[in-house]
C-alpha cells in the first residue's frame, strides 16, 4: 500500500530512535530527533546502552525517568573502542512488541544499529544517520563497518548525512544503486531550544563596555588548542581596546585550570570573560549579544550562533562549506594563529542578524524531519 494518505499521515506514530548514544543531558542528533519527533505528537521510544553516559545505572535512570518518551537501555554490550557488540536478546523483543511505523537508525557503524535493525517489522520504513567517521576507518575495522554500514543502506528509505565529506563517504558506500536515498541535512537543531534565554550575568556586563563582544563556546579539552587560540585573541584584544572576549566550556579539569591560569594572567584579562559549560537557553543569550563566534572544530554550536544572528569565524579545513557559501553566515580563519590577522575585517564587514539568522532556517529540526518523514510514509510496502 502507499504510507501517504491522510488517515495515516496525520496519525501519531509509533517512532523508535536507536542511536548509538543517549545522554539525555546534550543536544545532539538523537536528542533533538527524539524532542522534536514527541512534540510533533507522536509516540517516541528510544532503544540504546548505557555506554558513553555519565553517571552509574540508577543516576541514568533517574534522568531518563525525566524525558517525556521512553528509553530503554542495555547492559549487555561489549565495547571495543567507541564500537559496542551487543547481545541483549531482550531487546530485539522489545523493539519488536513497540510495533515501529518509522525508525531512526542513528550512527549504526558504532553497532547497535548494526545489529538491532534486523528486529524492526519488515514494513517499517527506516531512516539511517551517518557523521563523519575518521575513528572507523583502517584496515580489518575499515571492511567490517563498510559491512555494516551497506547493510544498514540496503535496509533504509533515507540516508541522511551532516556534511559534504560525510555525504562523499556514505555515497560510496551506498554505491549507485542506493545512492538516490543519501540527502545532505545538516545538523538540524531545535530552535526553540535557544530562546528566551538570558545571557551569563559577567558576559552582559562585558558587552555593556565594550564595542564588540567575541565568543567561543565550546567544551575545553587539550585537543582543541584553545590556548593558542586565545593568544591570538589577547593580540586582537591588546591592539582593539573596545573589544572584549567570553569563552564558554570550562569544567574542574585540569585543562581547564591550565587555559583559565592563561586568561587571567593576561594584560588583557580586565576584558574576558570565563564562563562554565552553561545551557541551551543561556548560549542563546550568549550568541545574541555577541558580534561574532570563533571556532575551531565544527559542531552544532556553529548553526546555534548563525540562528541567533551571530555570524561564524571558522577555522579552514573544517566541514562548513555548506553553511559559510552563505556569506551572512560568516567566514574563515587560516589557522588559529593567524585569527587576529582576519578578525577585524571580519568584524567591519555589515551583516545583518535577521539574514544571518535566515541561512540556517532549513535546518530547523521539524524543517529536516517533516520531509523525512513524508518520503518514509511513501514508500510502497
Amino acid at each position: 500500500m502507499n504510507r501517504l494518505d491522510p488517515a495515516v499521515s496525520g496519525k501519531r506514530l509509533r517512532i523508535a530512535i536507536i542511536p548509538a548514544i543517549f545522554d539525555v543531558g546534550l543536544n545532539y542528533i538523537e536528542n533533538v530527533f527524539a524532542r522534536t519527533l514527541h512534540g510533533m505528537g507522536h509516540e517516541v521510544r528510544v532503544f540504546t546502552s548505557y555506554h558513553g553516559v555519565p553517571g552509574n545505572e540508577r543516576a541514568i535512570k533517574d534522568l531518563d525517568r525525566g524525558m517525556p518518551f521512553q528509553i530503554l537501555r542495555s547492559k549487555r554490550v561489549i565495547c571495543v573502542g567507541v564500537t559496542q557488540i551487543p547481545w541483549d536478546g531482550a531487546m530485539g523483543g522489545q523493539i519488536r512488541d513497540f510495533d515501529p511505523e518509522v525508525a531512526f537508525v542513528l550512527a549504526p557503524n558504532h553497532g547497535l544499529g548494526a545489529a538491532w535493525v534486523k528486529h524492526l517489522p519488515v514494513t517499517c520504513p527506516v531512516i539511517a544517520s551517518f557523521s563523519d567517521l575518521p575513528w572507523h576507518r583502517g584496515r580489518l575495522r575499515t571492511w567490517i563497518k563498510r559491512y555494516w554500514a551497506r547493510r544498514v543502506i540496503r535496509r533504509a528509505c533515507k540516508v541522511i548525512t551532516v556534511t559534504h565529506q560525510t555525504q562523499q563517504l556514505v555515497g560510496g558506500w551506498a554505491g549507485l544503486q542506493h545512492a538516490g536515498k543519501v540527502v545532505l541535512t545538516g545538523l538540524p537543531f531545535r530552535p526553540e531550544d535557544l530562546a528566551g534565554g538570558s545571557p551569563p550575568a559577567k558576559a552582559l556586563e562585558l558587552s555593556l563596555r565594550v564595542r564588540q563582544l567575541i565568543v567561543c563556546v565550546t567544551r575545553v579539552s587539550p585537543s582543541k588548542q584553545l590556548d593558542v587560540l586565545f593568544k591570538a585573541m589577547e593580540r586582537h584584544l591588546t591592539v582593539h581596546p573596545d573589544a572584549g572576549f567570553a569563552m564558554a566550556g570550562f569544567d574542574d579539569s585540569a585543562e581547564s585550570r591550565r587555559l583559565q591560569d592563561l586568561i587571567e594572567g593576561s594584560p588583557v584579562a580586565a576584558r574576558c570573560v570565563i564562563l562554565p559549560l552553561i545551557g541551551i537557553a543561556e548560549i542563546g543569550g550568549l550568541f545574541r549579544i555577541a558580534s561574532c563566534s570563533v571556532w575551531s572544530l565544527v559542531s552544532i554550536g556553529i548553526y546555534h550562533s548563525i540562528h541567533c544572528g551571530c555570524p561564524v569565524l571558522v577555522r579552514a579545513g573544517q566541514d562548513a562549506q555548506h553553511l559559510l557559501e552563505h556569506p551572512a553566515a560568516g567566514g574563515w580563519f587560516p589557522n588559529l594563529e593567524a585569527i587576529d590577522e582576519v578578525l577585524q575585517d571580519f568584524l567591519e564587514t555589515s551583516r545583518g542578524r535577521t539574514e544571518t539568522s535566515a541561512v540556517v532556517e532549513r535546518f530547523h529540526a521539524r524543517n529536516v524531519l517533516e520531509p523525512l518523514l513524508a518520503a518514509a510514509l511513501s514508500v510502497e510496502v
